[in-house]
């Protein structure tokens, strides 16, 4: 014996359309009111991979950033509590090096022991740069298929 149960969904296509168009109409304030908030791939910056021996207190390192003028810092534990994955946006008229010692220094001051830096990255806004631009470009190409200004050429 099957028993198929019908589920009445049009009769609800009212309420899905009116909560569909709140979070539309909440994404688009929300896109101007705050902006795109465009992560190191998109800007540039610096990526850190420090390790300590012992458990590493993200709000203190952050504390100690921020009152060294690294406000921007972006802090997560990687893997486990002793890894932390540290990212900077941009940070000019300080060579790369200076740099690093300057973050890892800050960052070993608001800890017990001091740490090691595993693995350093710079990140330019080149690859970005293509991203949005290629990104772009789909979307007008998208846009001027689908309303048949042109046939796509296969």
């Amino acid at each position: 014996m099957s028993s198929t149960r019908q589920i009445d969904f049009l009769s609800k296509k009212k309420w899905a359309f009116i909560f569909s168009g709140s979070l539309f109409i909440i994404s688009i304030v929300s896109f101007f009111v705050k902006g795109l908030e465009l992560g190191i791939d998109f800007t540039g910056g610096s990526v850190y991979e420090l390790h300590y021996d012992q458990s590493v207190d993200l709000d203190k390192m952050r504390n100690a950033l921020e009152q060294q003028g690294f406000g921007d810092a972006n802090l997560q534990h990687f893997g486990s509590s002793q890894e932390v994955l540290l990212r900077l946006k941009p940070v000019v008229d300080i060579s790369q090096k200076d740099l690093t010692e300057k973050v890892l220094s800050i960052s070993n001051s608001s800890q017990a022991k001091p740490g090691e830096i595993r693995r350093v990255e710079f990140v330019g806004p080149q690859v970005g740069e293509d991203l949005v631009n290629d990104g772009g470009l789909a979307l007008f190409f998208c846009i001027y298929w689908r309303y048949g200004l042109c046939e796509p050429a296969l």
